[in-house]
């Protein structure tokens, strides 16, 4: 199974409070597989 988290933000001041525009995507996907006790996967 496949466990996929995508985002976005944007800041439009940096972090003394000065203006600026700031802004990034990200993407992140994580694999969960069982296994049994000695790690052989599930079928």
């Amino acid at each position: 199974m496949t466990l996929s988290f995508t985002g976005d933000s944007t800041w439009t001041e940096d972090q003394a409070g000065k203006p600026a525009t700031l802004s990034y995507d990200w993407t992140y996907a994580m694999v969960i597989q069982r296994v049994d006790e000695e790690g052989r996967p599930l079928a």
